[in-house]
């Protein structure tokens, strides 16, 4: 998934696996992945030399209760957390400072959402840095020993749906997020055009057409609010319209609902359920 992002920027990927960590374990995948595909972005973001290394291991085993508390680290030589900043960088809009956030674009709520899928899981998120010197994230998270093991078997929706030749619109800012939608379309034939903000989203949609717009709630610019106001009432726009929020509540769904959007979606982003949407066109 980032193999050509680091290819691109000459960094060195490793990784290093506990051998004492089980082949297979109970727990939430898509979590994981949302938390690991954030904290990776980061750190290739953040990094011009050097390299990222990833590494697992085990905290403790509860053998009466069948559980296992597992530890993550991702490690980068990239440009570092000013001192001042450590503190709040898991705060919902905290950036970096201005210099940094020109050149390599700003964290958003990737942090804010990878600390709270940690605490979902029963663990906590802690870093370590200094200013040209590099960061390392350390994850915890406690997952359920495997007592049967099943194959995974794919919807065959999932698995055999083409989205050839139909057009889709992504507008979200966190790379790490549209990293892994890129990533979830590829597997089914199609390349998404992809944007960073609402403002971006208008301007485009004045002039083009789509089949279907996945369009995230908390943006820069603009957020997905005033953007589907403008496309509904301005633009007249029929095309169908899904939010993608990481804060799910009744609440925030009927907002969705009523602001003009067809329908919403939980971050991270399904496979499956994204291709249950697809009937939308």
């Amino acid at each position: 998934m980032f193999s050509a992002s680091i290819q691109e920027k000459g960094l060195v990927y490793n990784y290093f696996i506990d051998e004492q960590i089980p082949q297979h374990v109970v727990g939430d995948p898509d979590r994981l992945q949302q938390i690991f595909i954030n904290l990776i972005s980061n750190a290739i973001k953040f990094t011009s030399e050097g390299g990222i290394e990833v590494s697992a291991g085990i905290v403790w085993v509860d053998e009466e209760r069948k559980f296992y508390k597992l530890s993550f680290t991702i490690k980068d030589s990239g440009i570092g957390i000013p001192k001042d900043k450590i503190g709040t960088i898991f705060e919902r809009f905290e950036q970096l400072e201005q210099g940094a956030q020109r050149q390599h674009g700003g964290t958003g709520l990737g942090l804010t959402i990878v600390k709270n899928l940690v605490e979902r899981m029963g663990g906590s998120i802690s870093v370590y840095s200094h200013v040209n010197e590099g960061s390392e994230f350390n994850f915890t998270c406690i997952l359920e020993k495997a007592e049967k093991i099943e194959e995974a078997v794919n919807s065959d929706l999932a698995a055999t749906y083409s989205f050839e030749n139909y057009k889709v619109l992504v507008v979200e800012d966190n790379k790490a997020n549209q990293v892994l939608i890129k990533h979830i379309f590829s597997k089914h034939d199609l390349s998404p055009r992809i944007i960073d903000n609402g403002q971006e989203a208008v301007n485009l949609l004045r002039k083009e057409t789509f089949d279907l717009v996945l369009m995230d709630i908390q943006m820069p610019v603009m957020d997905g609010y005033t953007a589907i106001a403008i496309l509904r009432t301005e633009l007249y726009l029929k095309t169908p319209v899904i939010a993608m929020t990481a804060y799910v509540s009744e609440g925030e769904v009927q907002k969705c609902l009523q602001a003009g959007f067809s329908d919403y979606m939980a971050k991270p982003v399904d496979e499956e359920l994204l291709v249950q949407k697809w009937p939308f066109i």
